[in-house]
């Protein structure tokens, strides 16, 4: 989901989670230009480093299986708590692919 900048610079961008908006997260792209999700450019776990091996694929792609030396994000893998928000704060706006 996209996040929108109305919490705050460190809240803004794409986000991979278990609930929109939630307190935790698994990965973080700061491509604020982007219309959809982006494919690269992740951080992973969101307060890492760009792992360049993360692609995001598009349903149809992805049912055919990963890419040979590409990372994945198991189900049920447990993710690392998000930047906590300001009080009062909204929601994000909601982007999907």
């Amino acid at each position: 989901y996209y996040w929108d900048g109305r919490d705050g610079a460190d809240f803004r961008g794409w986000w991979i989670g278990p609930k929109m908006g939630g307190d935790e997260a698994w990965a973080l792209n700061e491509d604020q230009d982007a219309a959809r999700m982006p494919f690269t450019r992740w951080k992973v776990p969101w307060n890492g480093q760009v792992d360049p091996a993360l692609v995001i694929k598009e349903p149809a792609a992805a049912a055919s299986g990963p890419t040979p030396g590409s990372s994945t994000i198991p189900l049920g893998a447990r993710p690392i708590p998000a930047p906590s928000q300001p009080s009062g704060g909204g929601g994000g706006g909601e982007a999907g692919m």
